[in-house]
């Protein structure tokens, strides 16, 4: 006889667990004890039985798979459900990002696949953060507030060995180096609130990799250009608007640029920037008028401009960051000034990045 589990809420998704034994039920419950219970009307279930194959899983209908322990299904099942919680909430923006809160607040770490976003967040729970997600964030483009995805901290083997209080605890796998799967509340606090960003972090891969590793603030474009450039947000529900909403993202709150390094040293760092008093510039993001096209460009050009810096974007989302000496020769040719040497050249740039043929 099948076992069931209550109801989880992950996001507006909700699910139940159904095992065919309680040695299966329990470990699998036990990873997603952080996330809130649903309303329990028709969640989307997963079933989970033992059989010669090993550890079988049919996650919410898709077929079934095998797996060699209770771990590598339930970390199969975290991807599963990550990707049925976007689909739950599709007016949401989602950036690829951990989150922690302190003081009703937040601080969004940012980066690609490896750079450090999970050790880093897992540090900072240990350090009396509390815990948001390390995987999803959810920008509401109506409101100032982010959501974090609450999920079982997904924890790589070198990421247990080097934080504090992380080596004995969770769901061991084999996937990602004799990984975990962790409840983010059996070693500190955790948060399930949408909260104000009052920083965020892009973490640009391992300090002995970069020439200069000194944390630095960048200018909301830079920063804007980076997250569209290493595809750490979900853009196909909001095709070119996704740009002004991670444009509107990086103006709220100071963007720190880091590499990985010491823990202590990159939390300090965090605190000493975190709730920093920040003037939010002005995000203008506009269609390029009827009147004002430039001969040899296409329909469908947008500007996002803050605090002087642009980016053009074009019809099928190709963009170009412009510096605020480039935004203004920009705005001399839409005004129809007189050509010169340096927005000849710029005209030529813009073609050759924005007009060659796509795809």
């Amino acid at each position: 006889m099948n076992m069931t589990s209550r109801t989880f809420a992950a996001g507006r998704f909700e699910f139940v667990i159904e095992a065919s034994d309680v040695d299966l039920l329990d470990p699998i419950s036990e990873v997603f004890g952080d996330l809130p219970s649903g309303s329990g009307s028709s969640p989307a279930v997963a079933q989970v039985v033992r059989s010669p194959l090993g550890i079988e899983i049919d996650a919410f209908g898709a077929g079934w798979r095998s797996f060699t322990s209770i771990g590598n299904a339930a970390w199969m099942l975290v991807q599963a459900i990550n990707r049925r919680a976007l689909d739950a909430s599709p007016e949401q923006l989602h950036l690829h990002a951990a989150a922690l809160e302190c003081n009703g607040r937040s601080v969004v770490l940012l980066g690609q696949r490896r750079s450090g976003k999970s050790t880093l967040c897992a540090h900072l729970v240990t350090s009396g953060w509390a815990y948001l997600t390390d995987e999803m964030v959810g920008l509401d483009t109506g409101s100032e507030s982010i959501e974090g995805y609450m999920k079982p901290m997904s924890l790589r083997g070198g990421t247990r060995s080097l934080v504090r209080g992380f080596d004995s605890v969770g769901l061991p796998t084999t996937n990602e180096g004799r990984g975990a799967l962790v409840r983010a509340g059996e070693v500190g606090r955790i948060s399930i609130d949408p909260t104000t960003p009052r920083l965020i972090v892009l973490l640009r891969g391992r300090a002995d990799q970069r020439a200069d590793n000194t944390p630095a603030l960048v200018h909301p474009i830079e920063a804007a250009t980076e997250i569209m450039s290493d595809h750490v947000l979900d853009a196909s529900r909001f095709g070119i608007d996704a740009i002004a909403a991670v444009g509107r993202f990086c103006a709220r709150a100071p963007v720190l640029a880091m590499t990985a390094c010491d823990l202590d040293d990159m939390t300090r760092e965090i605190e000493r920037h975190f709730d920093r008093p920040i003037e939010a510039p002005v995000v203008g993001w506009a269609r390029v008028p009827e009147n004002m096209r430039i001969p040899g460009l296409s329909h469908g050009l947008h500007m996002l401009t803050i605090a002087g810096a642009s980016i053009l974007v074009d019809g099928h989302g190709r963009f170009l960051p412009l510096g605020p000496d480039a935004t203004e020769i920009w705005l001399g040719i839409v005004e129809g000034r007189p050509l010169d040497s340096e927005s000849a050249t710029l005209l030529e740039t813009i073609r050759d990045r924005l007009e060659r043929p796509h795809g």
